[in-house]
């Protein structure tokens, strides 16, 4: 309930135009569910809200709540380096995943999103995993059309090509903000 209470102070703080309120509606939902299984969102802004937003909910969860620091996804960044913050991550208290910039992940390191947040076999207890992009384009259709369009535009040249880009994310990302 902090972690809740103090998301909406930061959501109305930020001032969100009305067709953008949808944001409050999404993380409330997001946050009402049962963390039994992966819980997963992701954030998707190419405005200094959208990050004012990640920033102000990485800064409560880490202060407030105990919660690990987040996750910065570089070009670097492997597969087995997920596997260990996600491993942390379910053996916290608050169980809250925060990765930044997915759509820098290489090679095969993708599947590690894969696997943890599969709400079928589940490696570690539910958490919650919220993912930022700062993308650089204004979102057009639906979000998650948006979203699911920018990562596999990033993703397309530096992934494995036995990396499906949609069983990554449509079957496993439970929400789309784009803000």
């Amino acid at each position: 309930m902090a972690f809740e209470h103090g998301l909406r102070k930061t959501l109305s703080a930020i001032e969100l135009p009305p067709r953008k309120r949808l944001a409050t509606t999404t993380l409330s939902h997001w946050l009402h569910k049962s963390p039994e299984e992966p819980l997963v969102l992701v954030l998707y802004s190419s405005t200094s809200k959208g990050s004012h937003l990640f920033s102000s909910i990485r800064t409560h969860a880490t202060v407030s709540l105990g919660a690990l620091p987040s996750f910065k996804v570089t070009a670097s960044t492997t597969r087995m380096d997920l596997h260990k913050y996600f491993t942390k991550v379910s053996e916290q208290p608050f169980r809250l995943a925060v990765l930044e910039n997915i759509s820098d992940l290489r090679d095969d390191s993708p599947l590690a999103l894969h696997g943890w947040f599969d709400d079928q076999y589940v490696i570690g207890n539910g958490f919650y995993v919220l993912i930022y992009i700062h993308g650089s384009e204004d979102f057009s259709k639906s979000c998650e059309e948006d979203v699911v369009k920018y990562i596999s535009k990033r993703w397309e040249a530096n992934i494995y090509k036995n990396v499906t880009v949609d069983a990554i994310l449509h079957s496993r990302i439970d929400h789309y903000l784009c803000l």
